[in-house]
């Protein structure tokens, strides 16, 4: 018996060796991998075992500095997935390489679904005793029966699906029923449903009308004879809307426009009207723009085209093509009506006589003396837009607000929105279009009823670029002229113009599940397998489908992969630190942000933009984006392993693209704690990039927040080469504080941060490696945008933000023990910066919002001005606080501006009583000068009925605001007016939406 056991013995031990040597030699069928696999099938557990001492094959060209690290790779398949470092700039020497690493990132995630599914002790239990033969088994969820998702047993399914016997009662019934009340609660108190019903009166609508029309006694004393009489809103005079201005008022409208902004003696007159561009030389992408002789803005899925000095001199106005979808072809999942699923607007009945004088059909056919009807004929791929001039047009305007909508219950999956106009670049004699058009598929949509014809790359909506010729610009009406058109793949994120070459930044987000649903256990493949049999058909599944995928991704993202593949990054997980588990839930492939480059001034040959792209694949979030005139860098918020704490905390992963070239080309890369504010949180000075972040901990004790500028050396060489970390500040502010502005002058970073009071730091960066801490200012509250500016010679920074309680605050961690912070108290936080000069004082403008200081409530705009003339000890100069309002230059930063010149400040102001009454929308005009903000006075650009209830078109206009020859031009909403920018005096206003074709009227905010 010892020498069998003894025997028995030394056969296990060389079966065991054999097989890990087996194991080891064959690996998988990857010959290409020096992986390790170790299967235990009886605990239903595979780990990756991945080497640590030798690079992969794939590396070798790293330079040696770097060691790339590999993610575990838990599960069946062998997936090695590089940890992002800085060898990912040197990008790919061949495109059979980057097919390698995509093809492990799909492994990998294929791995993460399979592992998860069979080691859950849910699908174990559940799908495990799943029996499809038997015709009691619950049908599986997802399985879809006649387009219909049940979720019960096939016998209550079949009863579903029998026809409806006829309702109403039984056929011997003697009495008609009717029942058409709410379900209410209690007995003479009607609640509020989705739908009511009256019994049948067609009347009920019209009651509704003309009751409450009876109790508006303003239009009783309208006398339309009375030449002092104001004109009715909404009338237009020559194709002008003339809004709530006296007949001699209108009349000024229309005769030439005198010179306005200064007074009669003046010497100088002001111009204002570039974009407020963060960095000199690159024009950043907005939806209006303006060479000084015309403006170009963007209305939805119109671009209009107006002289500068004077808009009633003629338009241009280019419709954006658009195809409508046919709703024939589009594919339901759930039961609808399919002979008449959606119904139209339908208008109230009208008499015969209001349908006479309203009928847009027969403005078409017969149009009369006091109404013109101009068709713009359609040039280069153009749609032709209908410019109908009426002196009715604000009657008929209030006729369509009583339009109502009778929809079905379901929502429709074909619907297609319009498309609509992102940005414009403007370059010399070209103007650029990016349109997008939104893949809006509704509730339940699947993309047909087999996964095959669902894209892979699922973006949210469809880019074109357009480019138009602005050399001869129409005046009657007519659009430009169309030289250039390219459909790009991604949704937009940004764009810029450096020279005649424009950039658009996108991301497009890839459909993986695609690839990795087959994988999902509750699949009926799977049904009545355990977890070793899953496993085993799950893996074999992936592998079958890895290729087909593949090249359907590289397709649909238009790649081109038969040669260099320099212009991408390497494929990685944007996580670091000393942990190789994976922190983004296996899906590595999940998004592509790429960088497109184009000619504005090409000869486009048979209207074709031709482009370049560079990009990387990202595991994380896109941040924001820095451009200068020859680098531009991705912000990518990833994961860092923090092992003091076994925490995974927010790390930024900088990807610098090079676009000095004809093409953008990967440059650098670079990690940094915490993730950035926005754009202006980055600045390249000097050769150095700096970065300013917040990083949050929340388990910490004593700060949650930590906020540094980071100080980064950009190489000189080209591809592969970190962006070092030479200079590093200690936490900025006090405990839980949080960067709410930043903004770079020169060697200087002017920094707010803000948790209970609004400290104003500024820092020295001349030497990059010592960034010092030169003055603060301790403010209440916080400001979110500055902007530099100079009175009588002194340097200010005008900060916009909001107004807290000088001693709580907004956000307090103890209520119970208010403490002051700091000597000077000045309530309000900036949320932009801007620097600017007055009478030689260099001043920093800070706009922002009021906050009441016994609720903490936002209440109101705050303008600060900063005296930042002595850095070590700056103060407030100034300040001004509007209550009650708010502007939206806080947050959108280029509807800022300040005109040096004249030292004034425009800017948007909203206030809302959520009732028809006491609406304001439109601009105050400030003063700005050495110790005073006054507001001059304000620009109304609609009226607060009309705001509450009006028929608008289906667009909005963000608040912008340009000046030409001392006369100021605002848009905003749904109309433009030009001032007099001296003292506030109209010159003409026009409304964007007058001769558009309005059937289904939009309410005043809701639109593009």
């Amino acid at each position: 018996k010892k020498w069998k056991v003894i025997g028995l013995s030394t056969f296990l031990i060389v079966a065991v060796v054999l097989a890990i040597v087996l194991g080891v030699t064959l690996g998988g069928g990857d010959s290409s991998s020096s992986n390790v696999s170790t299967n235990n099938e009886d605990e239903g557990t595979t780990t990756t075992v991945l080497p640590t001492d030798t690079p992969p094959k794939d590396d070798v060209s790293a330079p040696q500095v770097y060691k790339a690290q590999y993610l575990a790779s838990n599960g069946p398949i062998l997936a090695k997935l590089r940890m992002i470092n800085p060898s990912v700039a040197n990008g790919y020497s061949s495109c059979i390489d980057l097919k390698e690493d995509m093809r492990n990132a799909l492994w990998h995630y294929a791995n993460t679904v399979i592992v998860r599914d069979r080691d859950s002790s849910y699908h174990n239990d559940r799908y495990e005793k799943c029996d499809p033969n038997n015709p009691s088994q619950p049908v599986w969820y997802g399985i879809l029966e006649d387009n219909v998702a049940f979720s019960m047993d096939e016998s209550t399914a079949e009863s579903a699906s029998a026809p409806a016997p006829e309702a109403g009662g039984s056929s011997d019934a003697k009495v008609k029923e009717d029942s058409f009340e709410t379900n209410n609660q209690v007995d003479g108190v009607d609640e509020g449903d989705i739908v009511k019903s009256d019994g049948g009166c067609p009347w009920h609508y019209a009651n509704t009308v003309i009751t409450r029309e009876l109790s508006n006694d303003w239009y009783e004393n309208c006398d339309p004879n009375n030449p002092s009489q104001p004109i009715w809103y909404g009338n237009h005079e020559d194709g002008v809307v003339v809004a709530a201005m006296d007949e001699s008022t209108a009349e000024s409208v229309t005769a030439s426009a005198p010179d306005a902004g200064v007074s009669a003696d003046a010497k100088e007159k002001e111009d204002s009207f570039e974009t407020n561009n963060q960095v000199d030389g690159v024009d950043e992408g907005d939806i209006v723009k303006s060479d000084g002789d015309y403006v170009y803005a963007a209305y939805g899925d119109l671009l209009y085209v107006w002289n500068a000095t004077d808009g009633t001199k003629g338009i241009s106005i280019t419709k954006m093509p658009f195809e409508e979808q046919d709703e024939t072809e589009c594919p339901h999942n759930y039961p609808i009506d399919n002979e008449e699923p959606f119904l139209e607007d339908q208008p109230i009945s009208l008499s015969s006589e209001e349908v006479e004088e309203f009928s847009s059909e027969e403005v078409e056919e017969k149009p009369d003396s006091t109404e013109s009807v101009q068709t713009i004929s359609s040039s280069s791929g153009t749609e032709s837009v209908q410019s109908t001039s009426s002196s009715s047009g604000g009657q008929r305007n209030r006729r369509n607000r009583h339009h109502r909508r009778a929809s079905s219950i379901y929502w429709n999956p074909c619907h297609k929105p319009k498309p609509r106009i992102l940005s414009l670049l403007l370059k010399g004699s070209r103007l650029t279009t990016i349109v997008s058009e939104d893949n809006y598929r509704g509730f339940g949509y699947q993309g047909g009823n087999e996964e095959e014809s669902q894209p892979i790359i699922d973006d949210y909506s469809k880019l074109t670029i357009r480019v138009y010729d602005i050399l001869d610009v129409p005046t009657d009406g007519s659009p430009l002229t169309l030289l250039g058109e390219k459909e790009i793949k991604g949704n937009y994120d940004s764009a810029r113009s450096v020279g005649n070459t424009g950039f658009v930044i996108t991301t497009s987000y890839i459909n993986t599940h695609l690839f990795a649903g087959d994988l999902d256990r509750y699949r009926p493949q799977y049904c009545g397998l355990n977890s070793t049999e899953y496993e085993k058909l799950a893996h074999e599944t992936a592998l079958k489908n890895t290729e087909p995928f593949l090249e359907r991704m590289v397709e649909e993202m238009q790649l081109q992969l038969d040669g260099a593949c320099d212009s991408i990054f390497q494929v990685s997980a944007m996580q670091s630190g000393d942990n190789d588990e994976d922190a983004s839930n296996g899906d590595m492939l999940s998004q592509f942000v790429q960088v497109l480059s184009f000619d504005m001034s090409s000869n486009f040959v048979d209207k074709n933009i031709s482009t370049n792209v560079a990009g990387a694949f990202s595991s994380g979030r896109l941040s924001s984006v820095y451009a200068s005139q020859e680098f531009v860098a991705t912000l990518n918020v990833g994961h860092n392993y923090n092992s003091a704490s076994d925490n995974w905390d927010s790390a930024t992963f900088i990807l610098g693209f090079n676009i000095s070239g004809t093409a953008p080309k990967p440059f650098a890369y670079a990690e940094i704690r915490g993730s950035p504010l926005n754009q202006y949180s980055t600045d390249l000075y000097d050769g150095h990039l700096r970065v300013v972040t917040t990083e949050w901990q929340w388990s910490a004790v004593e700060s949650r927040t930590t906020n540094k500028i980071f100080v980064l050396k950009v190489p000189e060489a080209n591809g592969g080469q970190e962006m070092v970390t030479v200079g590093e500040t200690d936490h900025l502010g006090k405990p839980n504080e949080s960067v709410m502005a930043v903004r770079f002058i020169g060697p200087r970073a002017y920094i707010v941060t803000f948790e209970r009071t609004d400290p104003f730091y500024i820092y020295n960066l001349t030497d990059p490696a010592e960034p010092k801490k030169l003055g603060e200012l301790e403010i209440p509250g916080f400001s979110s945008y500055l902007h530099p500016v100079e009175i009588e010679g002194d340097p200010f920074m005008l900060g916009v933000g909001e107004h807290v309680n000088a001693t709580t605050g907004r956000n307090l961690t103890d209520p119970a023990e208010p403490k002051k912070l700091g000597e000077l108290e000045i309530p309000g936080f900036s949320s932009y910066l801007h620097p600017i000069e007055i009478e030689g004082v260099p001043l920093m403008l800070g706009v922002g919002e009021h906050v009441n200081a016994t609720t903490g409530r936002r209440v109101g705009v705050k303008i600060s001005l900063f005296d930042i003339s002595d850095p070590a000890s700056p103060t407030e100069n100034a300040t001004f606080v509007d209550e009650g309002a708010y502007s939206s230059a806080g947050n959108d930063f280029k509807a800022f501006r300040y005109l040096p010149v004249s030292k004034k400040l425009i800017l948007p102001k909203s206030e809302y009583t959520w009732s028809d009454n006491g609406n304001f929308d439109g601009f105050v005009v400030y003063n700005v000068g050495l110790g005073k903000v006054t507001p001059s006075y304000e620009i109304e650009h609609a009226n607060s009925y009309d705001m509450y209830h009006g028929c608008w078109y289906n667009a909005y206009m963000p608040a912008r605001s340009f000046v030409f020859q001392s006369k100021l031009t605002t848009i905003l909403s749904h109309s433009v007016i030009s001032t007099d920018l001296e003292n506030g005096d109209k010159l003409w206003n026009m409304s964007l939406d007058e001769g558009l074709e309005n059937t289904a009227c939009a309410s005043y905010f809701i639109g593009f």
